[in-house]
Parts: structure tokens; sequence; C-alpha cells
């Protein structure tokens, strides 16, 4: 929605805060851009994002869920790696015990997740599940992602 409907953090923020308020669950999408990446943004990308779509969210922050979409895996394949995973994810999570503390949030991956790579991206700390698109437009497909991540 940020690179096709132009939308910026403060509509986005306003969403957010609308649909806490409304007792809605909210799955909150941040992720950079392949040239973000490889010009060592992400963090930098990842708290912009996060400051201005979570800012003046103080209530109802159990239904809120982050997820991280590295936009450059989005569709094409192409995984992050363990270790940029572990380390986007870290970040993540420091950043919500920072804002909130005490929290529950859950962080979730979402880039190219499939049943071949759900078991070993599950595993890393601070993954608490998987924000699945193409690996579910197939049945056999999602159903053997399930079973991998649950083994």
């Amino acid at each position: 929605r940020r690179s096709y409907n132009f939308e910026k953090n403060e509509i986005i923020n306003q969403k957010v805060i609308n649909s806490l308020m409304s007792g809605l669950r909210v799955i909150l999408c941040i992720g950079e851009t392949l040239e973000e990446r490889e010009r060592g943004l992400t963090n930098i990308i990842l708290k912009n994002q996060l400051d201005g779509c979570l800012e003046g969210v103080s209530s109802n922050i159990e239904n809120l869920i982050i997820a991280y979409e590295p936009v450059w895996a989005i569709g094409t394949g192409k995984t992050a790696t363990v270790e940029q995973i572990t380390d986007t994810h870290n970040y993540i999570s420091e950043y919500l015990n920072e804002k909130f503390p005490k929290h529950h949030i859950k962080i979730l991956y979402g880039g190219s997740m499939n049943s071949q790579n759900s078991k070993q991206i599950l595993s890393i700390e601070n993954v608490n599940g998987g924000l699945i698109g193409g690996a579910s437009w197939v049945a056999e497909d999602f159903a053997a992602l399930c079973e991998a991540a649950q083994n």
C-alpha cells in the first residue's frame, strides 16, 4: 500500500489507531526496499515506519501484530537470509520492548515463506509466525507449509 497507493505513515497511523480503538486485530506491515537494504538503511527505515505508524498508540495493543515484510522479497521468491531475519526481528523486538514494556506483540515474517523454508524461519528467535502470501494460493502447498511449521 505504501508503494502502489502512496500511503504515508500518518494515514497508516490513523488506520491503526481507529482499528485498535474499534477492537479489531491489526497487522502492521513494515519493510524496506532492496536498495534501502543494500545501502544499510534497514533499521532506519523500520524505525521511521514504526515511529510514524505507532505514534499515539497506547490502548488495545494486545490486538497489534507486526509483520516484517522486506519489500524486495514479496512475491519474488527471494527470502531474506537467516542472519537478516534474525537481525531485523531482534531490532523490532527491542523497539517494541522499549515502546511498550511488558507487551505481548507478535512479530511475523512475511517475505516469501514457503514449505521449504518455513521450519527454519520459524525457529528463529523473535519470529512468532508467518504472514503467508503466494504459498497459500495452492492448497497442497499451504498444507505442506503448515505441516512443516508444526514439526
